[in-house]
């Protein structure tokens, strides 16, 4: 029999919720949607920051203000700043922790703290971008952890050195890629490969969360935390991921804001030392021995200079008489934090006199016998130049100043003249001859010497050209000479301003004591020396006396009031008009102050938008002093350097302060490498050079014969380098016509005119012919035909067309009757007319001036979507049932297709369902199920579909199981046992007994059946079985 099971299917409905990061911004400013996708993904994910083994997950609740130990600014409020690097094994290091005071309402935000703790402490340098809409982006972090001094970033061949603690890249978001100048620094780096995390807290109690402003829009509150994470990897940052080991940051010394000032000191009682006079105006009195437990300088220190972040200071003697301890002639101390880094008691048994840095890699040292080298990257004394000594003992053969500009050093020998020192070689390439007191480089690059030679009736000062050697002489009025020390050597009072193009000195001989500082102005050929500056009281000028800070053009001069006076002090002046500025006592002693140093806290910069690309034709000159800059150093003082990728392309050369290229006869491009030393720190760029040669056209446009509304294009071909492109109609320039392919959409009006094109270098420039352009029409081509489209009656149909001719006409037809306002190449019907319209044929016929085409007719055809109006049922069956799943649907064309997934039969747990999959053959609206098994157990459902339309039926349920009895027609049950069964059943109901099998073949009878005889089926075939009794029947199974 046939079973309809009618069955109510319930819906659940399952709710949850994704977390999604709501933070859409880092520092302040908008993520991309790249690095937005990233950070989702990675959130959701729940990674966290890599823990050090052993530690805890929080961040450290009793590290409060008192155990901050580097303290910046001033002010009744105070706040908080750490930053937590990454360790090499990649997990997260201590928390650094940094102090901030503060009063006004301006100084309170968090860039402003960040940038007051990075210029008090040099150690830390801060990769920044400053200035956008969103405030400042704090691109990276760095850590001098080894307290060298070595503090700077490169990337691509550019060294970037930190100005006040802050490294400023060019270009938007520059912070990924760069390295460290000294590897073994902390640093943490990046915007679009992982970033640096901000994060805040009320107090030290609080736990830490991102915030949601950059730095400059922070607004501190008194006792409030800062904190910069390094991220990595995107990384979810809370609470927890913060290492919970806080450590102070050590109040390191800074000494490069201010001015030192080398003393000879007290002789026949103590050794040299270093006073720091801060901007602030604080001194710090012996700075060396202070920073070196132990240490001292040597007797008599005359000179001291800062050259690649290192101080060098040079004594004459190792120990002066009345010193306890041995110093040096030479000291190599960090110019930052003063730590000493190399001592020599000797220098090739000569006394000490002055330094000069060379290059990165070499150094001379100036001495009582000679000149040696001097290796800076080992800290080593080496040999001595051969043909720098003098004659006559330590104090008539002294080297005295020494500079280098270009390559060559210049050197002051006593009572010889001025030694000429190739730089690349080491080696003495000649010698000025004459009897010279000190040298210096003016602004404009010239070496200007003073000498005791009289000329005339005066002083003689001697320029010298660099480059050239000529020299020039420049007399003096007697009053305004320029003394010299050779007696007692000093490094003279005379100097040079980088302002502008100036020299000063002091008056009167050696190291006695000088009340006036002359000035002359270089640039004025008539001009006469005056007096800057005039000392009316009993303070005199002492050594050296006196240096011109290169940043501000303030004359910092040591005065004393005599040599059996303790009494010092340092005047500040303007050195345009003389103005004492301001006066720092000194505490009493007799310090003897040598001469003053500057810190060098800038480095030198190339300005690549002057550079860029280089192309020229014969040989050219590129004057780099205006290109490659220094803040606080000369630039005509600047090492510039060079390589090149392909030599043989071009000769390069570096001439004066030019670079000179000379083609080597073969048109190319390579790269050249422009590096710069300025006193010892160093910058390059990489400039792309490309040999050109004036322009020579290898393939002529050709003439365009073009149908109206289709592209035509011109093009040129040409050799030469470094080529420009500019189109002409009718000899007149068209716009934005710069390549060497001109592009344009044929317009019948275009017909007759002619097109050339000009090509161009810096070498020259060629015309090209000039070609006709002819436009035309054609009968219309149909090149894409319309298509037939079967759509749904809420639905938007379109057809469309594609043709050539020119200046082409449309329109529409149904049925072969023209559509009204159909007139272009696509026709479209909004699914109102759809509606009006169902069925029908289409075509569109194309027309211009030159003739007619019509389109193959398609037709529309409108079909309503499948819709279910009756869903199948679940149900269950008895073995050996027929059963029937139906579905009752609406629409057009419609398709039937039943699928079926397995389920577990009664009484087995029910693991996870199998996919669904079509059942061969099942392709009716219902679907039959005779003689039902228990492996036709399962979830089925229908996907009824037509061309325009796809729905799928519910999922219903159908359950097949084994027969257990058969209920008679007065409610008696007849019973087969067992059901199933294997060896032999018995019958519970008297009366004729039939059995048949499935098949319909009786295979048992008995007309004498007594009620519970046993019947032995165990050869008859597996399968399942009738028993008929008294017309009633019952089914049982056979296993």
């Amino acid at each position: 029999m046939k079973k309809l099971f009618t069955y109510s299917l319930v819906c659940i409905s399952i709710f949850f919720g994704i977390h999604t990061a709501t933070a859409q911004t880092k520092q302040g400013h908008p993520f991309s949607a790249k690095e937005l996708t990233k950070l989702q993904t990675v959130q959701k994910a729940g990674t966290k920051i890599k823990k050090a083994p052993g530690a805890v997950t929080a961040s450290n609740k009793t590290f409060n203000m008192d155990s901050i130990a580097f303290w910046v600014g001033s002010g009744s409020k105070q706040a908080a700043m750490g930053i937590q690097w990454k360790n090499a094994d990649g997990t997260d290091a201590p928390v650094m922790v940094w102090g901030y005071r503060w009063e006004n309402e301006a100084e309170g935000t968090g860039e402003q703290m960040l940038r007051a703790i990075a210029k008090q402490d040099a150690r830390l340098y801060v990769l920044l971008m400053g200035s956008t809409q969103y405030g400042v982006a704090v691109g990276g972090l760095g850590y001098d952890r080894d307290f060298n001094g070595n503090v700077g970033l490169t990337k691509s061949g550019v060294n970037l050195y930190p100005e006040d603690g802050i490294l400023s890249p060019s270009g938007n978001y520059n912070f990924d890629g760069w390295e460290l100048l000294d590897a073994d620094d902390y640093w943490f780096g990046g915007w679009n490969n992982g970033f640096l995390t901000y994060m805040i807290r009320a107090d030290f109690t609080s736990e830490f969360n991102g915030s949601h402003v950059g730095a400059t829009s922070r607004t501190l509150t008194d006792g409030c935390w800062d904190l910069w994470v390094a991220n990595p990897d995107f990384s979810w940052i809370s609470d927890e991921s913060i290492n919970s080991k806080f450590i102070a940051s050590t109040a390191t010394p800074n000494y490069s804001q201010g001015t030192f000032f080398v003393n000879e000191d007290w002789f026949g009682h103590n050794n040299s030392t270093v006073n720091f006079l801060s901007n602030d105006g604080d001194w710090t009195y012996r700075v060396f021995q202070k920073e070196n437990s132990g240490h001292e300088l040597g007797a008599t220190a005359p000179f001291g200079t800062i050259y690649g972040g290192k101080m060098y200071i040079v004594s004459k003697q190792d120990k002066d008489g009345g010193a306890s301890i041995q110093g040096s002639r030479l000291a190599v101390a960090d110019a930052v934090t003063m730590k000493v880094k190399a001592e020599f008691p000797t220098i090739g048994g000569a006394d000490g006199r002055s330094f000069l840095g060379v290059d990165e890699n070499t150094g001379y040292i100036g001495t009582s016998g000679g000149i040696y080298l001097f290796d800076i990257n080992n800290l080593t004394v080496g040999n001595k130049i051969e043909g720098t000594s003098g004659e006559g003992g330590p104090y008539n053969g002294q080297v005295g100043t020494m500079l280098r500009v270009g390559n060559r050093v210049f050197a002051v020998l006593q009572n010889k003249g001025i030694l000429v020192i190739n730089a690349l070689t080491n080696t003495l390439e000649t010698t000025i001859n004459g009897k010279y007191g000190s040298i210096v480089m003016s602004k404009d690059g010239n070496v200007w010497a003073s000498t005791d030679e009289t000329a005339n009736s005066g002083k003689t000062l001697v320029k010298i050209n660099p480059y050239t050697l000529e020299t020039e002489n420049r007399i003096l009025p007697n009053e305004a000479s320029i003394p010299n020390s050779w007696y007692a050597w000093t490094a003279d009072g005379f100097c040079a301003s980088k302002q502008t193009n100036t020299l000063y000195w002091k008056n009167n001989g050696g190291w006695m004591p000088s009340k006036k500082i002359y000035k002359l102005d270089l640039d004025d050929p008539s001009a006469e020396p005056v007096v800057v500056y005039e000392s009316t009281d009993d303070w005199g000028l002492y050594g050296a006396g006196f240096r011109i800070s290169p940043e501000t053009d303030h004359i910092y001069a040591s005065m004393f009031k005599g040599f059996g006076d303790q009494s010092y002090k340092v005047i500040q002046i303007n050195a345009v008009d003389g103005e004492v500025l301001r006066e720092y006592e000194m505490e009493k002693h007799y310090w003897f102050p040598a001469m003053p140093v500057f810190p060098d806290n800038y480095g030198p910069v190339i300005d690549n938008t002057q550079l860029g690309k280089i192309s020229f034709k014969n040989d050219t000159a590129i004057y780099l002093g205006d290109k490659i800059t220094d803040k606080d150093n000369f630039d005509k003082a600047i090492v510039k350097s060079f390589s090149v990728d392909n030599p043989d392309l071009v000769d390069v050369k570096i001439s004066g302060d030019s670079l000179t290229l000379k083609s080597k006869g073969t048109l190319g491009t390579t790269k050249l490498t422009l590096k710069a030393n300025s006193n010892g720190k160093l910058v390059s760029t990489t400039l792309n050079v490309n040999v050109i040669a004036v322009p020579e056209i290898t393939t002529q446009p050709t003439a365009q014969d073009v149908v109206v509304g289709e592209i035509a294009t011109f093009t040129v071909e040409a050799i030469g380098g470094d080529l420009a492109y500019q189109w002409y109609r009718d000899d007149a320039l068209i716009n934005n016509a710069t390549s060497s392919m001109y592009s344009i959409v044929t317009k019948l009006e275009d017909n007759g005119a002619q097109f050339h094109c000009v090509v161009k270098n810096s070498a020259g420039e060629v015309v090209s012919e000039k070609v006709l352009f002819t436009a035309r029409l054609i009968v219309p081509e149909i090149t894409e035909q319309p298509v037939s489209l079967v759509k749904a009656e809420n639905a938007f149909a379109s057809f469309s067309i594609t043709a050539r001719g020119g200046n082409l006409r449309y329109q529409w037809y149904k049925d072969d009757e023209p559509i009204s306002g159909a007139t272009s190449a696509t026709y479209s019907i909004l699914f109102e007319q759809l509606l009006k319209d169902k069925n029908g044929t289409y075509h569109c016929v194309v027309t211009n001036d030159a003739g007619v085409m019509a389109s193959e007719k398609v037709t529309l055809t409108v079909l309503a979507k499948a819709v279910i109006t009756t869903q199948p049922v679940a149900g269950s069956a008895t073995v050996g049932d027929d059963v029937t799943l139906s579905v009752v649907a609406e629409g057009d064309n419609l398709t039937y297709q039943w699928y079926k997934s397995a389920t577990a039969p009664s009484g087995i747990a029910q693991q996870a369902p199998t996919a669904s999959e079509p059942i061969d053959g099942a392709t009716e609206s219902s679907l039959s199920i005779p003689n039902a098994q228990e492996s036709d157990s399962g979830e089925y459902h229908c996907i009824v579909k037509n061309e325009v339309s796809s729905v799928e039926s519910s999922k219903v349920s159908l359950v097949v199981s084994k027969p257990t009895g058969l209920t008679d027609n007065k409610q008696s049950i007849i019973l087969v046992s067992p059901n199933p069964a294997t060896h032999v059943v018995s019958v519970s109901a008297d009366g004729y007994l039939s059995i048949y099998s499935a098949a319909g073949v009786k295979v048992y009878e008995n007309t004498n059946y007594t009620a519970g005889t046993q019947i032995n089926v165990s050869s008859w075939t597996n399968g399942v079985y009738v028993a008929k009794i008294n017309n009633k029947t019952m089914k049982f199974i056979k296993q």
